[in-house]
């Protein structure tokens, strides 16, 4: 297209409204560029597996969660480790199970169903883990007047992390283990 034209065609859309606003051609540019930004991170977003090395060591560029043992009993305390293999922080919400940033589930079934959460009435709060870390967070079982302990099956642990604290959330997940 020719210079003139393609003045010629800037000119016609420079005169379009929107919502009564002329519509200028620097909208259609800016428009563009947020389209192609907002579809690349699209791709660029997606679970990731809990996967780590089998020494358990940390695997760059990935967040992946690993408990201390594939069994536990009832009674006692599950500890999970989170790897920040990436190179910027991330921050989590707390307030999910035993008030942590982790969600312990319980396969019921082909269902996945949390356990422990939290109760507190208090504010969340968006807890940050850094580049290159790795944090251990137990997760104590359950106790009240009506249960105590875990309920023996099959679990995992999930962890929802994000970037920014308005950006979009990703969950990864723990290898399955067992209450026993």
């Amino acid at each position: 297209m020719s210079r003139w034209a393609l003045g010629g065609y800037m000119q016609r859309l420079s005169r379009r409204t929107w919502c009564g606003t002329p519509w200028r051609p620097d909208h259609w540019l800016a428009f563009g560029i947020t389209g192609t930004l907002v579809f690349l991170l699209g791709c660029g977003l997606s679970q990731t597996s809990g996967n780590t090395s089998d020494s358990g060591t940390l695997t760059s560029g990935d967040v992946t969660l690993t408990t201390s043992k594939a069994q536990y009993g009832p009674t006692e305390t599950v500890t999970a480790t989170i790897r920040n293999g990436l190179s910027s922080g991330i921050l989590a919400a707390d307030h999910q199970s035993d008030c942590t940033v982790l969600l312990i589930e319980y396969l019921t079934g082909k269902t996945w169903q949390p356990q422990n959460l939290c109760l507190l009435k208090t504010p969340t709060r968006l807890i940050s883990f850094g580049a290159g870390t790795a944090t251990s967070q137990p997760l104590q079982p359950p106790s009240g007047p009506t249960t105590s302990g875990w309920p023996v099956g099959t679990y995992r642990i999930a962890l929802t992390y994000r970037h920014s604290p308005s950006g979009p959330e990703t969950t990864v997940y723990s290898a399955q283990f067992t209450i026993a």
